[in-house]
């Protein structure tokens, strides 16, 4: 029964995976095709890992920013599953998200060979042990409410999940702010 059911439609995650790894994709074929243009980001990369080095991190600075940022997208994935643009809004997200990811770890590694990837571990992966689960769920949330009669039940429930989801955001968002800094400091010294 179950390969029945793939040789139909794919499922919903099948499709989300499709997408993040276009993107992924796309971003790693860029970074490896725009050589020229890496090497601006390559001295953006070191003119970063110099300062970082040398300049204390305001954390609250960083916070705040992170903060303006991550809950600006988590607020648009939110409202636009509200639409009908939802699913397109949603699409480009996972297509951005791969392709943020492909080219970041595909510089890193241009740039610094295995410890780029470990320099990518240290600065992206502990904030989206967080981010990744909450904007997926908003995600999986404003597609299912634009399967639902749009109730003043269902729209608590939507926005009590959006929510937990805010206040999870914020935990990721003080690791960035908070922990990252500190886990960047040690491994900057082998670069």
């Amino acid at each position: 029964m179950r390969a029945i059911r793939y040789l139909g439609e794919p499922s919903l995650r099948q499709r989300w995976l499709f997408l993040y790894f276009i993107g992924m994709t796309v971003g790693i074929i860029f970074a490896n095709l725009s050589a020229k243009d890496a090497d601006q980001v390559f001295r953006l990369c070191e003119y970063l890992i110099r300062e970082y080095r040398r300049y204390e991190i305001q954390n609250d600075r960083l916070f705040w920013y992170c903060l303006k940022e991550r809950a600006g997208v988590l607020a648009c994935i939110a409202i636009s599953g509200l639409t009908i643009f939802g699913p397109f809004y949603h699409s480009l997200c996972l297509l951005w998200f791969g392709f943020s990811f492909g080219a970041l770890v595909s510089y890193a590694t241009i740039k610094f060979g295995v410890k780029g990837i470990l320099l990518c571990i240290c600065g992206v992966i502990p904030q989206n042990l967080i981010y990744i689960p909450v904007m997926i769920t908003m995600l999986y949330m404003g597609w299912r409410i634009g399967k639902e009669d749009l109730t003043k039940k269902v729209l608590i429930i939507y926005f009590l999940v959006f929510l937990l989801l805010f206040f999870l955001l914020i935990l990721g968002i003080l690791i960035e702010s908070y922990v990252n800094p500190i886990l960047l400091k040690k491994i900057l010294v082998f670069y």
